[in-house]
C-alpha cells in the first residue's frame, strides 16, 4: 500500500450511465467494499454509508462517500497551499450532499445532487466546469485501499471519473467496448 496522497494502487470497480433523472447505478464492488451501505443491510450505528457527495479541488473528480470528507482532521489537516493560501482540498456542494441509494428494485441507484449538473438553477451553488457530470456520460467508479479502509481516516470513498479522467491514470487508454477490466499504471 502507498502512503495516503501519493499515487495509489487503483482499484477499478465498475461503470454506469448517467441517466436523464441524474442517477447512477451502483456497482456491487462499491458495497463490497463497504464503501457505501448496501441497502439490504441495517443502517450502520454510526449513520455513515450514505452516498455523501463531494469533488476533488486538486483534479475536478467527483467522489462518492460514506460521510462528508471535508469534516476529515486528517483531510483537513492535507490541506493545498496554492499561492500562500490555503485551501480545501474536497468540497462538497451546498444542499443534497447525501442521497440514498435505492433498493434492489431500484437497481441500486443512487442520484447525483442537482450542483453537478450544468442545468442546475442553483448557479450559485452549482459545482466549477472541471467536475460537472452530463446526461448520458459513463462513470467509472475507481478507489484504493486507502480510499475505504480505516488508515489513515475512517471515511471510505470512490471517484467517479470520466473514460477521459479514468484514461490519465491507466497504463494505456481504455476502451469500454472490449470488455476488459482497466489497467492501471
Amino acid at each position: 500500500m502507498s502512503d495516503w496522497g501519493t499515487t495509489p494502487d487503483w482499484e477499478y470497480l465498475g461503470d454506469a450511465t448517467v441517466s436523464s433523472a441524474h442517477r447512477v447505478t451502483v456497482p456491487q464492488d462499491v458495497f463490497d467494499r463497504e464503501i457505501l451501505q448496501h441497502p439490504s443491510l441495517p443502517p450502520r450505528e454510526d449513520g455513515t454509508g450514505q452516498a455523501h457527495w463531494s469533488y476533488d479541488t486538486a483534479n475536478g473528480w467527483v467522489i462518492i462517500s460514506d460521510r462528508e470528507l471535508d469534516q476529515d482532521i486528517t483531510i483537513q489537516e492535507g490541506n493545498l497551499v496554492e499561492g500562500g493560501i490555503e485551501t480545501v482540498r474536497y468540497k462538497s456542494p451546498g444542499r443534497n450532499r447525501y442521497t440514498e441509494v435505492g433498493d434492489e428494485d431500484d437497481n441500486y441507484r443512487v442520484t447525483i445532487p442537482s450542483q453537478f449538473f450544468n442545468d442546475s438553477v442553483e448557479d450559485l451553488s452549482r459545482v466549477p466546469e472541471a467536475v460537472q457530470v452530463e446526461v448520458k456520460e459513463v462513470r467509472h467508479f475507481v478507489t484504493a485501499t486507502e480510499f475505504y479502509s480505516d488508515e489513515p481516516t475512517p471515511a471510505k470513498s470512490c471517484y467517479l471519473l470520466t473514460t477521459s479522467q479514468l484514461n490519465t491514470i491507466l497504463r494505456d487508454d481504455y476502451d469500454p467496448s472490449a470488455g476488459d477490466t482497466p489497467q492501471f499504471i
